[in-house]
């Protein structure tokens, strides 16, 4: 998971008091670690959505109820039936193989979700965001707790994910990286600076939100709809996607990871997760 490019990620923890103990095996970042693997059970409710029958990481996702799971729509499109598919979650620390796996009953997305399209996944009109519910009443794990009001410029926050590494290997505990919620001006000065390969447009709802670090710590297949988390057990928003969307090995200065916030969905999430 979490592609990174330069190389200031030390300063970059000790300067926001992130204690490096905390995490351990860097992912890449010419010898600084700023990419981690949780050695501490932190954030049981991240699970890895996965097909059954195979060991591609599809999506990442968070629980947020006793048994639903938000997560983004795009990182399902393609994938086989939906009860072939299963949320596993690691309840051990690193090194055991210890996890919970369920099945998937039933999917539901924003009803304005335009399909696995380039241009709908690109354009301001993407609601990439989807519930998911399990099969059982109660996984026993304590869910995240959402919160509306921590998507603030300039705030720093955690992103994690269970995608592959920048050698498209297959993590088996999540990951996770740090960025700064940009303002909005910045975000569309750096879109602007990316199009034609990020946004169609340089003007961005509300909604989508832009983080970015130095160095630069990019989302990668696996990683979509996994937790923006500003507090520790808390979500604010959701990883739909990384900007530019192509080789992330091409370094780019205005590189960020677009997020979809939480706020403007409270009542698609309330509507979908009562039982």
């Amino acid at each position: 998971m979490w592609l990174t490019i330069h190389s200031y990620a030390s300063c970059f923890l000790i300067l926001y008091g992130i204690h490096s103990s905390l995490f351990t095996e860097a992912l890449y970042a010419e010898g600084q670690a700023s990419v981690f693997t949780l050695e501490k059970n932190e954030v049981p409710f991240v699970a890895l959505i996965k097909e059954k029958s195979s060991r591609l990481h599809l999506c990442t996702g968070s629980l947020i109820t006793k048994r639903h799971i938000l997560t983004a729509t795009s990182c399902m499109e393609g994938a086989r039936k939906l009860n072939e598919l299963r949320a596993v979650f690691r309840t051990s620390l690193p090194g055991s193989s210890l996890s919970k796996s369920f099945e998937i009953s039933t999917s539901v997305s924003y009803q304005d979700w335009c399909g696995n399209s380039i241009n709908c996944i690109l354009d301001k009109s993407t609601d990439d965001i989807s519930i998911l519910e399990l099969n059982v009443a109660d996984t026993g794990i304590q869910p995240a707790v959402i919160r509306y009001d921590l998507n603030k410029p300039e705030s720093l926050v955690r992103l994690v994910g269970w995608g592959a590494t920048e050698k498209f290997l297959r993590p088996s505990w999540p990951r996770e990286g740090f960025g700064f919620i940009l303002t909005k001006q910045e975000c569309e000065r750096r879109v602007k600076n990316l199009i034609p390969v990020c946004l169609s447009d340089t003007v961005l709802p509300d909604k989508v939100l832009c983080a970015a670090s130095d160095p630069a710590v990019l989302g990668m297949d696996g990683d979509f709809g996994g937790p923006v988390i500003p507090l520790e057990k808390t979500i604010s928003a959701i990883l739909i996607q990384r900007c530019p969307m192509y080789s992330p090995s091409d370094v780019n200065k205005y590189q960020i990871n677009l997020l979809l916030r939480l706020e403007d969905f409270q009542e698609f999430i309330r509507d979908n997760t009562q039982v």
